[in-house]
């Protein structure tokens, strides 16, 4: 027998159940889809480019997010966030620095478009493996700042998952 939970304030059963829903749907798409565009950059050889590494670097972090979209979507189903604190920190610090990962890569994408266009020169090897360990160092580090105390992750409002904590007017 499944134990039911209340409902979160300020919610009905069928916007709970609807979010959750479409985390699922979101996160069982974008796991196959990413997978598929990381599996051709694995198999076919004409797509190992540097420009692709930074696909490549997206498709990694779009697939973190899916992860936590998951996580969340299961959260959803049952209600209330079933990891505790800890599992609230680690469900906030992977699920941002996937964001941001995310939002660096595609910056990095724009970027190397640009420099395609503008130079008509490729993008080295060097370079391309650079700019993808920066933008994943710069995710990182932002990510483990609320982990020591400079901000936090904190529940959402539906209290099935977790990120920053926006609502405090704290530095």
């Amino acid at each position: 027998m499944v134990t039911s939970y209340p409902l979160p304030e300020g919610f009905t059963e069928i916007e709970v159940f609807s979010i959750g829903t479409v985390l699922l749907v979101e996160a069982l798409l974008g796991l196959i889809l990413n997978g598929l565009t990381i599996l051709s950059f694995y198999k076919i050889r004409e797509l190992r480019t540097p420009s692709n590494l930074l696909i490549i670097s997206l498709a990694v972090a779009d697939t973190g997010l899916c992860i936590n979209a998951f996580v969340a979507a299961f959260s959803s189903f049952l209600r209330y966030w079933p990891y505790g604190s800890e599992g609230c920190q680690v469900h906030g610090f992977q699920g941002f620095v996937a964001a941001l990962s995310s939002i660096s890569s595609c910056a990095a994408i724009a970027w190397d478009r640009y420099h395609q266009y503008c130079t008509r020169s490729k993008l080295h090897w060097s370079t391309s493996i650079s700019v993808v360990l920066f933008a994943w160092g710069f995710a990182a580090f932002w990510s483990m700042m609320p982990l020591f105390g400079w901000g936090e992750y904190d529940y959402e409002p539906l209290r099935t998952c977790c990120t920053l904590d926006y609502s405090k007017a704290d530095r």
